[in-house]
């Protein structure tokens, strides 16, 4: 697949875009209802907390046979953890089953597990929504979850209203209770059946002997005709790699680099696709190492000839069905000879398995092929706000941009009056751990360049931040910085076209509150115009609430004198936000960060030790109250912290 711009970096989505929704209403609890055993988040251990704890526990629904409704609470628990609910359910033969609910997909998201070991058990599904598709699932014991925005501490917050929900779970179809087990669907064997449950199912309702008796010759052509699957054969001409075979892929580890091949003696067994016309491929498999999922970035380099990679998802296990390969295909890209180029899965699950398929491209006379590298990085998502989304820009007045639009705030070097216009945005660095520090790799930022300006470098200033209404005033306030060759954009999944700017940098940012502005710049002295216009209006954002509602922070000229960061609000009458979404997500602008954990435990520079630590009633003073909490949590505190109480005994400083 060509991208615009020149581009042959494909960013790819696995489970699809998370779409945001707007408030919540407390639902009652049906007659008859499954009433959930815990309370939102207050409990520990909670009794459906499932693999939280250890041991796990889960709420068991019991055998599934026609529909069980479900009511129960979540939400957050300050600062950041979320209260699960977790629910197993048996079903005595392979059904087909979807969850529906009552909650809006922005405040509400919902895991179904094939399995309940929490080692191994699959997810089948895993989105914010308000239902499953249809899912066929084996027979046996599954797992059911549902949580607040599992990837973002943006509430309900458990304990201010009673965020109730209800769910339904449903068996929408039975399949032969033949169908299942560990034999292909496009090989034959004496029994009947097959481990592709929902083929298994559509040949058996064709011709039931394949069910009742055996899986002949005629049931796999059935298989291949009626399910898209396909034979899978691998012959290997004589010289062929080792990885020359998806069943036998070399194993590649996050963080690989310039690893090499080649590909003239290589075979093709790969299926076919819509995407790339492919020959000549080798296979490797890699395991995403990251906690808590983020992306996989596979680059190779292929110079002197074109290139494709394509991307299969495995799940937890690296054994697969290779007939079953075009059912875990997620897409494909071609790299037309550039080299140093590949595509990035937005993702990727944490601790599964992926199929990388490095090929030629095939321009109907034969595919191309050579010697190459390639290389693969796994790092998590430190910081995302989300896709941007269109906002209604001058609706009233009908100007030029009435309606919606993909609405980009300038930053860079607008003209002579306006030298330094930038935008700034507040994020969050979160703790990596004890010990433990976040390597970032890269700044990703959402946005375009305007006609009639170039863009030779985009710069980016991460400032301190104490308070969301000090913006960064002054220069000290400057923490890093640093200037990159103006990105190529790409597309994201689910965002706009050729939105995403990549920024790659390599530098540990230790966890806190800072400022990030991103700005473009060009080697013109000012003869022409820079501009990155930031898009705005993604739904994970941090709002800025002043005295005047929701606003922005954007220099008119810096540093000052004059000028500096001002408050930025257009009226009401100007831009508004859609029916439906949050109007406090308006002036936010989108980004992810990226990076890996790597020992170290960097303090932030920017933090500021407080003027009175001993006060712990918050009253100005140190004093009895103090002595009480410090007392009361004894165990917590110390000899050595009670000595450093009474050594601050009185009034706190005023400076």
């Amino acid at each position: 697949m060509r991208l615009g711009n020149g581009s042959a970096i494909l960013a790819l989505s696995a489970t699809g875009l998370l779409v945001a929704g707007s408030a919540l209403a407390n639902t009652p609890c049906p007659p008859g209802s499954v009433v959930q055993n815990d309370a939102c988040g207050g409990v520990d251990p909670d009794p459906n907390g499932g693999c939280n704890f250890a041991p796990a526990n889960f709420q068991d629904l019991g055998l599934l046979t026609t529909s069980i409704t479900i009511c129960g609470t979540v939400g957050t628990v300050l600062p950041t953890a979320r209260d699960l609910d977790w629910y197993t359910f048996e079903l005595n033969v392979p059904s087909r089953v979807q969850v529906t609910t009552s909650k809006a997909p922005g405040l509400f998201t919902i895991f179904v597990r094939n399995g309940f070991d929490c080692n191994t058990a699959v997810t089948v599904f895993a989105a914010q929504a308000t239902s499953t598709p249809e899912l066929v699932l084996p027979a046996g014991t599954h797992t059911l979850i549902f949580t607040v925005n599992a990837f973002a501490p943006d509430g309900p917050v458990c304990g201010v209203d009673p965020n109730g929900y209800t769910a339904t779970v449903a068996v929408t179809g039975t399949l032969d209770p033949a169908c299942g087990g560990t034999e292909s669907c496009v090989e034959v064997h004496a029994s009947g059946g097959c481990s592709n449950l929902a083929c298994c199912d559509t040949v058996c309702q064709f011709d039931p002997s394949c069910c009742d008796s055996s899986w002949t010759s005629d049931c796999v052509d059935l298989a291949v005709q009626l399910c898209g699957l396909f034979v899978y054969v691998c012959n290997s001409p004589g010289g062929a790699p080792a990885n020359d075979c998806a069943t036998s892929p070399a194993t590649i580890a996050c963080g690989a680099t310039a690893v090499a091949f080649n590909t003239t003696f290589a075979g093709t067994d790969g299926p076919p696709n819509t995407q790339c016309a492919y020959g000549k491929d080798i296979w490797y498999i890699t395991q995403f190492n990251e906690v808590g999922g983020g992306e996989l970035e596979v680059v190779v380099n292929t110079p002197g000839w074109d290139s494709t990679i394509a991307l299969y998802a495995l799940g937890a296990s690296p054994a697969f069905d290779p007939s079953d390969l075009p059912n875990l295909f997620i897409g494909c890209v071609d790299i037309f000879a550039a080299g140093g180029e590949g595509l990035v899965l937005i993702d990727a699950a944490e601790g599964e398995y992926y199929l990388i398929q490095v090929a030629g491209f095939d321009p109907g006379t034969g595919p191309e092929f050579g010697t190459g590298d390639i290389n693969v990085a796994c790092r998590r998502l430190i910081a995302n706000t989300g896709n941007t989304r269109p906002v209604q820009f001058d609706a009233t007045n009908q100007g030029n941009f009435a309606g919606l639009t993909n609405l980009g705030l300038s930053s860079g070097f607008l003209n002579a009056a306006n030298p330094q216009r930038w935008y700034a945005t507040p994020i969050t660095i979160s703790d990596p751990g004890p010990g433990l520090d976040w390597l970032v790799t890269s700044i990703n930022v959402y946005g375009f360049s305007p006609a009639g300006v170039q863009n030779d470098a985009l710069e980016w200033k991460i400032w301190c931040r104490t308070d969301l209404l000090q913006p960064p005033t002054t220069l000290p306030a400057e923490y890093e910085g640093a200037q990159v060759p103006f990105p190529t954009p790409y597309d994201i999944a689910g965002g706009a076209a050729n939105e995403n700017h990549e920024i790659v940098i390599n530098q540990v940012i230790p966890a806190g509150d800072y400022w990030l502005t991103v700005y473009a710049s060009n080697n013109t002295g000012g003869a022409l115009p820079s501009n990155f216009a930031w898009f705005i209006n993604p739904p994970d954002g941090i709002p800025i609430f002043g005295p005047n509602g929701v606003q922005g922070w954007r220099s008119v000229t810096f540093p000052p004198p004059p000028g500096g960061f001002v408050t930025y609000q257009l009226p009401p009458t100007t831009l508004q936000q859609q029916a439906g979404l949050d109007p406090n997500d308006i002036y936010g602008v989108g980004y992810r960060i990226l990076g890996s954990k790597q020992p170290g435990g960097a303090t932030n520079p920017c933090s500021v030790a407080p003027p009175c630590p001993w006060d712990l009633s918050g009253d100005g003073v140190v004093d009895g109250a103090d002595l009480g909490i410090l007392l009361g949590g004894w165990g917590v505190f110390n000899g050595a912290d009670l000595g450093q109480l009474l050594g601050s005994w009185g009034p706190c400083p005023t400076s």
